[in-house]
């Protein structure tokens, strides 16, 4: 008999073959608004964040048939270098049966190509401060979902990859599964890429910053993986594929659990439209 979980990977793999469409928000991104064109709940909402300096949205799908009745288990999913909050909605049409079967919250934040850290140079890019000081108790208190960490999930593509695992580390008791596909795990071969340097300071003159922000080395201090479910994946025609298998080589000997999952693929959304939902199933999965 086919489980139920391959049943849903199966899905996952058809409907990421598909045609994707595209869809236009409303203007009026600080009200909270039902979108149209899609068979599950997707709302946008936003707030004034004070370490951010501006207003700042994301997004939430909901199940339909679980919006009034027990709190749900969320994943927040963290969007790629250039995206936003409507990243993931545009691009994953597997997201609706998903959402409806496992009977779970996802939320897509704006990145802000922030990196998710608080930025030692920019004082209105304080992310890592905004994700968790402001939005998680935001969500807690407005949105029907559990507030423990033993409930909630994090993942995400590329700089949402590192950013999963970045918070992961930071703020482990926040979190029971850490998700990473195609993440840039070591940043420091990448000195002029992605407004790094702009956010850390240039890497000649600012060494120690890429160097505590950066997860490869991180594992080398005080925080750790050990109480979460870590997987990562990545294409084995990725750019970032050495910077991977260097990572969990350096997991493995400090004796910290992980999955890793190589797959053929490179950076791109033809790889995420698989691995992604693969991601929430396996929180699901994990998370009861």
């Amino acid at each position: 008999m086919i489980s139920r979980i391959a049943l849903l990977l199966l899905t996952v793999v058809v409907l990421s073959c598909c045609a994707i469409s595209s869809q236009k928000e409303d203007s009026a991104n600080d009200s909270l608004k039902a979108e149209k064109g899609y068979s599950f709940v997707l709302k946008t909402d936003s707030f004034e964040s004070k370490y951010l300096k501006r207003m700042i949205a994301f997004s939430l799908y909901y199940p339909k048939d679980s919006m009034i009745k027990d709190s749900l288990r969320s994943i927040i999913l963290l969007n790629g270098y250039g995206g936003n909050e409507m990243s993931y909605p545009k691009s994953i049409l597997s997201m609706d049966s998903l959402v409806n079967a496992l009977k779970i919250c996802v939320i897509n934040v704006n990145g802000m190509n922030s990196w998710y850290m608080n930025s030692p140079r920019l004082k209105d890019l304080q992310y890592e401060s905004y994700l968790m000081e402001e939005l998680l108790p935001y969500l807690s208190s407005k949105y029907k979902i559990y507030k423990s960490g033993n409930k909630r999930g994090i993942a995400g593509l590329s700089m949402g990859g590192f950013g999963a695992v970045y918070l992961g580390m930071k703020h482990p008791k926040y979190f029971s599964y850490v998700g990473s596909s195609s993440g840039g795990l070591d940043i420091l071969p990448f000195p002029k890429n992605w407004g790094l340097n702009s956010i850390l300071g240039e890497q000649k003159d600012s060494l120690n910053q890429w160097l505590r922000n950066s997860p490869y080395y991180m594992i080398d201090s005080a925080y750790t993986l050990y109480s979460v479910k870590l997987v990562i994946d990545c294409g084995s025609e990725d750019f970032f594929f050495t910077a991977n298998n260097l990572f969990v080589e350096k997991l493995k000997a400090k004796g910290v659990k992980y999955e890793y999952i190589v797959s053929p693929g490179g950076h791109e959304w033809k790889y995420w439209n698989v691995h992604i939902p693969e991601h929430i199933v396996k929180f699901a999965e994990y998370v009861k």
